[in-house]
């Protein structure tokens, strides 16, 4: 919503005369997920209203929305790409065999002492216990890095520990691509999830019939339409979880325009 130009569009409808490429996460994650596991879509378009009526399930409210950590934590691109670079370095390396080479690493990576830009991590690690389990502590994230670059310096010998946690790296880098600019969010009972830019507190997120993912609704002040802010991400409920836990009565139409 924050990059359209055409002001008089309703809000469903995709903006195309915005250049600025930001992937959607459906782009990313549709191939990946199923939040209501295949649901028959239900939809209908008033052209005369400029509405479009989906049959929806409303989870939580969002109570808070944090920054970035992607953006707010620019600075550490460089960091990531480095070790990421040196990864690529070490798997070359082991098939042709390993060469030590702690001078060069020891000067591409050296050790990192102000972490004041990845306050974020903070932020969202002590916002709820869900986000403790899946977002690292600046304290956590510090140690990982310092042990990664304790290990590339040491060189042959710390080939083992180095493959273990290259896995690790991976699941984290990958985290913060998928991510992109995208704040996190967190709902009044404590769950996490990935919502777009222009999301605010008390946003809604709700399921629609037909929809892989989970969207980002924001109420209007008649108490009966919705304006469509865009998709989300919601950790633990991307492959159909909500429907054990919500009877077919929770379902309604929701009107968005």
């Amino acid at each position: 919503m924050t990059l359209r130009k055409q002001q008089d569009l309703p809000s469903w409808c995709t903006d195309y005369s915005v250049s600025v490429f930001n992937a959607a996460l459906g782009d990313i994650l549709l191939f990946g997920y199923d939040a209501l596991r295949s649901r028959k879509k239900h939809c209908s378009i008033e052209m005369h209203t400029r509405t479009l009526t989906l049959e929806g399930l409303f989870l939580e409210k969002i109570s808070a929305v944090h920054p970035s950590l992607l953006g707010a934590a620019s600075q550490q691109k460089a960091l990531l790409r480095s070790a990421w670079n040196c990864l690529l370095r070490i798997e070359q390396m082991d098939k042709i065999g390993w060469k030590p080479c702690g001078e060069r690493f020891n000067s591409s990576l050296e050790r990192k002492e102000d972490w004041s830009e990845w306050s974020c991590l903070d932020e969202v690690h002590g916002s709820s216990s869900v986000a403790s389990l899946v977002i690292p502590s600046v304290a956590e994230l510090s140690s990982f890095v310092e042990r990664f670059r304790e290990l590339l310096v040491a060189g042959e010998s710390s080939l083992p520990e180095l493959r273990q946690l290259q896995a690790s790296h991976d699941v984290f880098a990958s985290g913060l691509v998928m991510a992109g600019e995208r704040p996190y969010f967190t709902t009044v009972t404590g769950l996490l999830g990935l919502t777009p830019p222009s999301s605010h507190e008390d946003d809604q997120v709700w399921f629609f019939s037909g929809a892989k993912l989970p969207f980002v609704l924001r109420p209007e002040a008649d108490g009966i339409h919705y304006t469509l802010v865009g998709e989300a991400y919601v950790h633990g409920y991307m492959r159909g979880e909500i429907l054990d836990v919500t009877a077919e009565s929770d379902f309604k139409k929701v009107t968005i325009r």
